[in-house]
């Protein structure tokens, strides 16, 4: 489209200025707007494949948050057995050392006369399950220990040696 065009005017009128002044008669612009009305079903299929990009995405986002949530769950599992089995071991020792005087006791009361043999097999069967728990609490307690320093990115042999180190000292 051509520039507007301006002619000079003559003045003609009183307080219009100048002879010769310049006012434009002729003024426009141009708006190109270009809307295809058939483009092969690309915009579509543009269309299709972001929202299945969106999807894919809200999909994966999710279901790192369940993982996380399962680890984070997992982990405050491992620091709460972790975090108790100090106190629940010196409770089972004191529950194995009981056991094992009641078994003593047993054995005197029936040599005198005073108990039979399944009383004192009893006691021993509760000096036996007194000792498994204790030793289950160790294993509960070392698993958790090593899975919070893998889980921690630390798990070394150095921390396989402090766990050799305490189960040697234990069994003393």
């Amino acid at each position: 489209m051509p520039p507007a065009t301006q002619t000079p005017v003559p003045s003609d009128g009183p307080g219009t200025g100048k002879p010769g002044c310049v006012r434009a008669v002729d003024a426009s612009f141009v708006i190109r707007v270009t809307i295809p009305l058939f483009s092969g079903g690309s915009s579509y299929y543009s269309t299709r494949q972001a929202n299945n990009r969106r999807e894919q995405a809200s999909y994966e986002l999710e279901h790192t948050a369940n993982t996380t949530i399962t680890t984070i769950t997992t982990l405050e599992q491992y620091y709460r057995v972790f975090s108790t089995s100090a106190e629940r071991i010196r409770t089972l020792r004191q529950n194995v050392s009981d056991a094992t005087a009641l078994v003593d006791a047993m054995r005197k009361s029936v040599n005198g006369g005073e108990r039979t043999n399944t009383d004192a097999l009893q006691a021993e069967r509760q000096s036996y399950q007194a000792r498994l728990a204790l030793l289950r609490t160790y294993v509960e307690w070392f698993q958790a220990y090593a899975k919070l320093q893998f889980y921690a990115g630390r798990f070394s042999e150095e921390d396989v040696l402090v766990l050799n180190r305490h189960f040697l000292a234990e069994v003393r």
